[in-house]
């Protein structure tokens, strides 16, 4: 009776290994159902709606901030207009983040999310307010004017999801730096040269 057993064990043996191969030969692999995102891709999104609206929090506080409010109407109304443009655009990555069912869905919207820099709102409301103030100090000097409108052009372009908005604020900032110089070489009243 030995020989018969080993051999029903053998083929016992065979026959369930070779089960699971032709399975995943036949392409049936056990899988989740569709539409149902993994836990992990639950928790993934949980933690980029949150990322999300504390962006959009932060992007509020500087549109009401004193920063912003404090600068001249009209500047005032366009860095509020960016910031709006701003959080409505979070908004939108805010549906395609909870539309995301796969952990790449996820990783694009906060590779999106982490491109914003609100920041950059802050740095540019001081910008303008030194270009104002500028201003009225070169009231009279023409090419000092012109510095200060390129540097208000410059600080008002920016948004802060933009890539090239700390060079545009650091351009900003050289063209005050131009218009102060050229206020100061007005300013200084010539020495004469005795022979």
């Amino acid at each position: 009776m030995k020989p018969i057993s080993r051999t029903v064990a053998a083929g016992l043996a065979a026959a369930v290994t070779l089960v699971p191969t032709a399975t995943e030969a036949a392409g049936a692999v056990p899988h989740k159902p569709a539409g149902k995102p993994s836990p992990v891709v639950k928790s993934q999104v949980r933690q980029l709606v949150k990322d999300i609206a504390g962006k959009d929090r932060a992007l509020a506080r500087v549109a009401s901030s004193k920063a912003v409010s404090r600068l001249g109407d009209d500047n005032e109304a366009v860095l509020v207009a960016a910031i709006a443009g701003d959080r409505a655009e979070l908004a939108d990555l805010r549906a395609e983040a909870t539309a995301a069912d796969s952990t790449q869905d996820a990783r694009a919207v906060r590779v999106e999310v982490r491109t914003y820099r609100v920041e950059l709102y802050t740095q540019a409301a001081g910008v303008v307010r030194a270009a104002e103030a500028l201003a009225v100090e070169a009231a009279d000097d023409v090419e000092a004017l012109t510095f200060v409108d390129l540097a208000l052009g410059a600080a008002l372009s920016v948004d802060s999801n933009g890539s090239g908005s700390k060079a545009v604020l650091k351009q900003a900032r050289a063209h005050l730096e131009s218009a102060r110089a050229e206020l100061e070489t007005v300013d200084e009243p010539e020495v004469p040269v005795t022979p």
